[in-house]
């Protein structure tokens, strides 16, 4: 009996993990390009916040694919960030490909490069603290 309810508590703390995981990636994406755009003095406008939809589908969609979300117990650390930042890498580069097709999301490479940075620092730093905190 004892062992059931030991297995039942790991499976809800590996779904919690995983929901944390989720949605502190949503904001951390979200808030790397609101940052970066209003760094760069512009203002934020919905070509900006559809960029920002398309990589979090495509990040999602990655995760999804790569079992990304799955429990991290007896999973290295590195390989983990390693993980992260292929995809947080495939996402940007296939939506700069994406967006360099329309014409009216004109998005500058420097913006792009300095939204990657941003939000890998940011990605790496909050999973080493859901690491650290589960």
């Amino acid at each position: 009996m004892a062992l059931l309810h030991h297995r039942t508590h790991s499976k809800t703390n590996a779904s919690l993990i995983s929901m944390a995981q989720r949605f502190s990636d949503i904001l951390i994406i979200f808030l790397g390009i609101y940052s970066v755009i209003r760094l760069n003095s512009y203002s934020f406008n919905y070509k900006h916040l559809l960029i920002f939809l398309v990589v979090l589908v495509v990040y999602q969609m990655i995760g999804g694919i790569t079992d990304f979300y799955r429990s991290w117990r007896g999973g290295k650390i590195s390989t983990e960030l390693s993980l992260i930042l292929q995809n947080w890498t495939l996402s940007l580069i296939f939506t700069i490909g994406l967006v360099s097709f329309l014409s009216d999301l004109d998005f500058s490479f420097k913006i792009f490069f300095q939204w990657y940075l941003l939000v890998s620092i940011g990605l790496l730093c909050c999973r080493v603290g859901i690491r650290l905190i589960a």
